[in-house]
């Protein structure tokens, strides 16, 4: 008979035999315990570096989905489409990485004027504007980024509510070049019988300026552009097509000269023309040049003394022809973007006092073709209107 002392030795968890599997089974159990809480990824196109769009916007589905985090004034959002200005392709290209601007690290996903619908709100916020399942319209105040995801974080009060009056594609378009537009009207203090002449009317502001300015009174509007039929669609009293003419030699301008030029397209050398051929009236006489293109449409910043090169010389035009002829004004932080802005704007697009325009190139879809056309086309500066992208219908 086997001794108790031999008894068969038991395979537990003593047994170095068992230390494999055990060691197997800790990893498998800490292995589905990081995967149980590993964040949901998401659909986004991010920037990988400065270049032009066919070298840098690359397309993933493996980013993590934006957390909300309570205190910060944050909504989460789940993206429709996205609108793109100007600042993007700056920014994209390294044009003004010299900026004081705050970029995430690369990669980051680009773009701030959005249409979503409300997913998850901070309910630490004293003042709940929005509640979850409304659609929104978000823009940013320092850099545009996060947009061209299915899902992002917002700045509740860089929020407002949808217009009634729009779909998802108009309202991303009227996220931030409605608000540049109506701050140019303003500074300019446009009045009944004033003749107004729009340089880039068919670009997102332009456009917008064209109409607000009738709207505000201008009995004469006048506008430059490559596409003269865009401008005559817009209700201009002359369309001139800037490749063909010479806007400064116009006689009938001199003989008529401007109460207000917006500038958007140009820089300052236009209006040394416009003063020098006196097609602008003075300042004694109410003569306004608002400008949000300084020296010349391209911003080039990449260091700290460029910023300064650059922005020095237009502020120091902006102060000194304030009290000469004609005044001269530059759009410098545009109308306190936000919220409030918005919902006095959107109000008036539903009441149809202007519109908002589209480029017929899109909506471009979400893809990184669609995405590197987009951003080409905004690269061209040959865009009719708003170029927007189609992230997710409603």
């Amino acid at each position: 008979p086997r001794s108790p002392s031999r008894a068969p030795h038991c395979m537990g968890l003593s047994s170095p035999r068992a230390r494999i599997p055990l060691s197997l089974v800790t990893i498998h159990l800490l292995s589905t315990i990081s995967l149980s809480t590993a964040m949901p990824a998401m659909k986004s196109v991010q920037i990988t570096g400065y270049g032009k769009p066919n070298d840098v916007l690359q397309m993933t589905d493996t980013r993590e989905r934006p957390v909300l985090t309570k205190g910060q004034g944050q909504m989460l959002l789940k993206v429709h489409a996205v609108s793109l200005t100007p600042g993007d392709q700056r920014r994209m290209s390294g044009d003004v990485s010299g900026a004081p601007i705050k970029l995430p690290p690369f990669p980051y996903v680009p773009c701030g004027d959005v249409c979503g619908t409300v997913l998850e709100v901070d309910e630490n916020e004293k003042d709940l504007a929005f509640k979850v399942g409304d659609c929104v319209v978000g823009t940013w105040d320092e850099a545009g980024v996060g947009g061209l995801a299915e899902y992002m974080l917002v700045n509740t009060k860089m929020c407002a509510p949808k217009p009634a009056n729009a779909d998802h594609l108009q309202s991303a378009a009227l996220a931030n070049s409605a608000q540049w537009a109506r701050c140019a009207i303003d500074i300019a203090k446009v009045t009944p019988g004033d003749r107004v002449l729009v340089l880039g009317g068919s670009g997102g502001v332009g456009s917008m300026v064209i109409q607000m300015a009738r709207n505000a009174g201008a009995s004469y509007v006048a506008a430059t552009s490559s596409d003269v039929a865009f401008l005559t669609n817009l209700g201009v009293d002359k369309a001139i097509n800037y490749q063909e003419t010479n806007w400064w030699e116009d006689e009938e301008f001199k003989l008529q000269p401007f109460d207000v030029i917006f500038d958007h397209a140009e820089g300052y050398a236009s209006y040394e023309r416009a003063y020098a051929q006196k097609v602008i009236k003075s300042k004694s006489v109410g003569g306004r040049w608002i400008a949000s293109v300084w020296k010349e449409w391209r911003i080039k910043a990449t260091s700290l003394w460029e910023m300064l090169g650059f922005m020095l010389p237009g502020m120091w035009h902006h102060f000194q022809f304030r009290f000469f002829s004609p005044a001269y004004h530059i759009l410098i932080f545009g109308a306190g973007p936000g919220g409030k802005t918005n919902r006095e704007i959107f109000k008036q697009f539903d009441e149809g006092k202007f519109k908002v325009i589209i480029d017929k190139k899109g909506p471009f879809p979400f893809t990184e073709a669609g995405v590197k056309g987009a951003y080409n086309l905004l690269d061209s500066r040959r865009a009719k209107g708003k170029i927007v992208i189609e992230i997710a219908k409603p």
